[in-house]
């Protein structure tokens, strides 16, 4: 009889040895890096409630002695039950600034130099988006545009568009009416950093 009991806890306290044991490995499993975790991920304006979603959280600028320059890819996604109108910086794509957050508040970071109000508008149908390609050119040297309005260039930013809720054309030429608010004009905040060749 006592042979039969100390074989059982002899039993009971190999099998929680290997309980336990299991119990371990499947823990440091789970602290395993996996191929499925982005190294960066990408921004989430646009689920998060913003109109405008850029593709990335972390943006920086390629330098050079005379220019700074970041291209950028964001989507506008038109929550509204009509269309929307986007204004065109040129042919390029839509006009738009990068806002600057500072003390709590948007200040105006930059603008690009654009033919506002000379092409078609980008139109956005109700539900729909538009992904386009955002090109800053920030030239250094004295008394150049476009510039960025800001002493320091690293920080945080938002893009911010000129979306209307109504576009007329004459000769050719829209005449766009009803700014939309912010909250449907403008993207995630997001870091923009500064690099210097050497």
């Amino acid at each position: 009889m006592k042979r039969s009991v100390m074989n059982n806890k002899i039993l009971n306290r190999e099998g929680m040895q290997r309980g336990w044991g299991t119990l371990v490995l499947v823990l440091w499993a789970l602290t395993l890096p996996t191929g499925c975790v982005p190294l960066e991920p990408p921004a989430r304006g646009a689920s998060e409630g913003q109109a405008i979603a850029t593709e990335r959280s972390t943006y920086t600028l390629r330098s050079t002695p005379t220019l700074d320059s970041v291209t950028m890819v964001a989507t506008y996604h038109n929550r509204s039950a009509q269309s929307v109108y986007i204004a065109r910086c040129g042919e390029s794509g839509p006009s738009f600034l990068l806002e600057k957050h500072i003390g709590g508040d948007w200040i105006l970071g930059f603008s690009p130099i654009c033919p506002l109000i000379q092409q078609p508008a980008i139109t956005v149908p109700a539900g729909g988006e538009s992904t386009d390609t955002l090109r800053v050119l920030h030239l250094r040297t004295a008394n150049a545009w476009p510039t960025f309005r800001v002493d320091s260039i690293p920080g945080t930013y938002r893009v911010v568009y000129l979306v209307y809720s109504d576009v007329r054309y004459r000769d050719g030429l829209p005449k766009f009416e009803d700014l939309l608010p912010d909250p449907e004009r403008v993207s995630n905040p997001f870091r923009l950093e500064n690099r210097r060749n050497q």
